[in-house]
């Protein structure tokens, strides 16, 4: 299987096939578990997404081809094992398509013990490679509005606000901006900087 080194934090990216959907589920509820709980999301609506549901998920994601609704995704690991991963896919947003941003990258996540070792920014800059690939020239990402570190991390890469919404789920309300990159090629530079995070 394809790997990838990159970076001085040691980390290897992977494409994910179908074998990988229950690492992916595991890593999907660690992460929110780790994230959404230090934002104060209800306990209701992680209980709501078990491994075995994410799992069943993350099986329909990746046998999907990208351009029938599926999701290209990669794996980031170091030394220790699976540290995080991020997927992207065609825009799903049909007001974000009408500006331009036919490429989203739909999920990135990593491991707190990880973070701070570029791991975010490599997967990101990935993530930009696959769409650019796909002959999408921009791209869009939504993060929770009370996520400070998000913001921060998007704003780094130069990603600018370019859309909000609020989504119900499982009683929960849950309020997103959009950050959008208008060249995905600046996107790919910018997260290969040695100071990105």
């Amino acid at each position: 299987m394809e790997r990838e080194h990159v970076g001085p934090s040691h980390t290897l990216i992977r494409p994910a096939t179908e074998a990988d959907a229950r690492l992916i589920a595991e890593l999907h509820v660690a992460a929110w578990e780790e994230t959404y709980a230090e934002l104060q999301v209800p306990q209701s609506l992680l209980t709501h997404y078990p491994i075995a549901v994410r799992t069943d998920m993350w099986h329909r994601i990746l046998s999907t081809p990208i351009d029938e609704g599926g999701q290209d995704a990669v794996i980031a690991e170091d030394r220790h094992g699976p540290i995080g991963f991020a997927a992207c896919c065609v825009q799903r947003s049909v007001e974000l398509s009408a500006q331009g941003y036919t490429g989203e990258i739909s999920r990135i996540y990593v491991l707190r013990a990880a973070q701070g070792q570029r791991a975010g920014s490599i997967l990101m800059a990935e993530s930009a490679k696959r769409l650019l690939a796909c002959g999408h020239n921009a791209a869009s990402l939504w993060v929770l509005r009370q996520n400070a570190g998000a913001h921060r991390f998007c704003e780094k890469l130069g990603g600018v606000k370019v859309g909000a919404r609020s989504e119900q789920r499982y009683e929960v309300t849950l309020h997103e901006i959009a950050f959008g990159w208008r060249s995905l090629s600046s996107l790919l530079h910018a997260a290969r900087r040695p100071h990105s995070s």
